[in-house]
């Protein structure tokens, strides 16, 4: 049992969480005057927070194996619960996530390269591992997909191989969601073909009104009038996933989760510990300096979570529901839980999440 001595505590502001005994701990690590708990597990870490005028949070690190060991096995226990896929979807969940796929044949390693989930970090070392000069120029990490892709033939050798060691890159989906809209449709510092493609779709499908090019879009293509996030979600919910944007399209459309074998679930939350460990495992740290992955790590622009509780508390509680469930296989299958987080954006109402359904949501 551990004792106080092995605690790491801080404080964080009060936050109103939904709690839930452990008696077992109380006389080791709980002063005696807290009465209610909330426990969270994380990727890295155990967390356990007491309600009280402040949080107290104790953190216990996981060994990066012991994590992407755990990850796989969440990922394989969910995928033993799906139904049977037919044919022609399985054929298509096949192609889309051979497109996703990056091969490092030298260490045989394959990696599932996910938009908004570490995919620039990536791509940016890849380019100087094969010095594409190409892409180095233009700084279109993105392109080194298709420099990498493997042929239909190649892939399912590969997702057969006890050889391979084959990644998948995750984060945490509302995340992930709210990462794309900023950079992808809110941030008109630059042109973004997603902003181009749909802002125009979300005006008329959620405010029912077709602009005029000169009335949406400045000379330079850049928007004059960006939707709002609640305008950009409701537009989702009454959108079959299967044809979102790769940037906010569920991972579980996008990389055959139940099909293609992976042996390493990557959160965005511990990508680099979790990339440095997979590096060595395969010895690609002795053909390239891992460092040069986070010269290009795209870093988030505020408190996360202070912008997600921001962001989704701007939903009715119906549409927060309906797109918590679009990505529910997302949540369960690589390993996370949105109860804590909903709970905080929704504190007055229960968000089901887990619920059936989601046929409505296209009505």
């Amino acid at each position: 049992m551990l004792g106080l001595g092995d605690i790491n505590w801080r404080t964080q502001p009060h936050v109103q969480l939904a709690s839930s005994p452990l008696s077992r701990f109380r006389s080791t690590l709980v002063p005696p005057e807290f009465s209610r708990w909330w426990l969270a597990p994380r990727s890295t870490y155990t967390s356990w927070q007491l309600e009280c005028n402040c949080v107290w949070t104790y953190t216990m690190h996981v060994p990066p194996k012991k994590r992407l060991n755990e990850r796989v096995a969440v990922l394989r226990e969910g995928c033993g619960r799906e139904e049977e896929t037919s044919r022609i979807r399985a054929e298509t969940l096949d192609e889309t996530a051979m497109a996703r796929t990056e091969v490092v044949t030298e260490v045989r390693l394959s990696v599932c390269v996910v938009f908004k989930a570490g995919s620039t970090a990536w791509n940016f070392l890849m380019a100087h591992l094969y010095n594409n000069t190409a892409i180095l120029e233009s700084r279109e990490w993105y392109k080194m997909m298709n420099v990498l892709k493997p042929d239909w033939e190649r892939y399912r050798q590969i997702t057969a191989s006890s050889k391979y060691t084959r990644v998948l890159m995750a984060r945490e989906p509302l995340e992930r969601l709210l990462s794309a809209y900023r950079d992808r449709i809110q941030d008109q510092t630059h042109y973004s073909h997603q902003a181009s493609h749909y802002a125009p779709l979300i005006f008329h499908s959620v405010r029912g009104i077709r602009y005029s090019w000169r009335d949406l879009f400045h000379a330079n293509g850049t928007l004059k009038m960006v939707p709002t996030f609640p305008d950009f979600v409701r537009y989702l919910v009454r959108t079959v996933p299967e044809t979102y944007d790769p940037h906010w399209r569920p991972i579980h459309l996008l990389c055959a989760v139940c099909r293609a074998n992976y042996t390493a679930v990557v959160h965005t939350e511990t990508f680099q510990e979790d990339m440095h460990y997979i590096m060595k495992r395969t010895d690609l740290n002795t053909k390239i300096d891992e460092k040069l992955m986070y010269t290009e790590n795209n870093k988030g622009r505020g408190n996360t979570q202070d912008l997600l509780v921001a962001y989704y508390s701007m939903l009715e509680p119906l549409v927060l529901e309906q797109i918590a469930r679009v990505y529910k296989k997302d949540f369960i299958l690589l390993g996370y839980d949105p109860t804590s987080l909903l709970n905080l954006i929704s504190p007055n109402i229960t968000i089901d999440w887990r619920g059936e359904g989601l046929w409505y949501l296209y009505s």
